[in-house]
């Protein structure tokens, strides 16, 4: 919508073109078919809104054969990061937009280095009033617990503030830890579609394995699975195959 809105304002105080920025490739592929049931036929609209993974883009961004005067940055936490910031060198011009459902970092530095403004949504609970959200159930560690000491012990940091993978992986990639996630989803999940996310590509392998060996029918999908099996993977996931 406000992509939508500023495109349309353009000679008005909005924009010539859209850049739309994910983290993921899967999530490029949501967004570009969100992006074309939104604009429909209007071939002329959706030649100006380009959507493309951070990763494409710190490899190929001086060769855009367009510039971008409104920037969408997706999951904006992430925009913390290094490679981030070529966006707003390559465009300082540009009007950044950044959506995220967790606008801040464990070290408790903010975002006003990169955004001027913040704007709330509605709150959860109200956007299930209205039907858009679905209601959940969630159940959390103790504080108390085996797990929650472990957290509490890590204590290196990355450069966002968040808890550094290495260590994490070294703390939680063991038989103990993976025995007790697979006897919560007995317990919480079993029967059902699941999805796990895990600390490195290392760890999810693990997780997969373990479960496939109990009979479960799972696998790690990871940066390094390819294109397609990715996609055939993720159908059958769907399909209630995985």
């Amino acid at each position: 919508s406000i992509i939508n809105g500023a495109l349309r304002a353009n000679g008005r105080g909005g924009v010539s073109s859209v850049l739309i920025v994910a983290h993921r490739r899967e999530l490029v592929e949501q967004i570009s078919k969100t992006v074309g049931r939104f604009v429909g036929s209007r071939s002329r609209l959706l030649g100006r809104i380009h959507v493309k993974s951070i990763q494409w883009l710190s490899r190929n961004i001086s060769s855009l054969d367009f510039v971008p005067s409104l920037v969408v940055v997706d999951e904006a936490h992430h925009a913390l990061a290094k490679t981030y910031r070529l966006l707003w060198e390559a465009w300082p011009g540009a009007r950044f937009l950044g959506l995220t459902a967790t606008p801040y970092r464990l070290n408790g530095v903010g975002f006003t280095d990169l955004f001027d403004t913040l704007v709330c949504s509605l709150s959860v609970p109200e956007f299930m009033k209205k039907g858009v959200l679905s209601t959940f159930d969630y159940v959390s560690i103790r504080k108390d617990s085996m797990q929650q000491r472990l957290v509490s012990s890590l204590r290196k940091r990355g450069a966002d503030g968040d808890y550094q993978v290495k260590e994490m992986d070294e703390v939680f990639n063991r038989l103990s830890s993976i025995e007790g996630l697979y006897c919560s989803y007995l317990e919480y999940g079993e029967g059902r579609k699941a999805i796990v996310y895990a600390i490195s590509i290392g760890h999810a392998v693990e997780i997969a394995g373990y479960y496939s060996s109990r009979g479960v029918r799972a696998v790690a999908i990871s940066s390094r699975t390819a294109a397609a099996e990715r996609a055939r993977l993720i159908e059958e996931f769907r399909c209630g195959g995985i």
